[in-house]
């Protein structure tokens, strides 16, 4: 099951446990394609700007400390 959260603020993380990095990096890339740069809200023009990043992680991971 993905799990989409709010992280802090204004930053979103999206979790996909079934998902490889290189299927996570299309998706983003995806997203950034699909995200509309000019938008106009009554009558007021604004840009809206995303950043996405890819990381990877297994249970096989340990933390710095270990």
């Amino acid at each position: 099951m993905d799990i989409l959260t709010r992280y802090s603020g204004d930053r979103f993380l999206l979790i996909l446990p079934n998902t490889n990095k290189r299927e996570a990096a299309e998706l983003a890339d995806s997203c950034g394609r699909t995200s509309r740069p000019d938008e106009t809200h009554q009558g007021i023009a604004f840009r809206v700007t995303v950043s996405l990043s890819v990381g990877q992680s297994s249970k096989e991971d340990k933390s710095p400390n270990s």
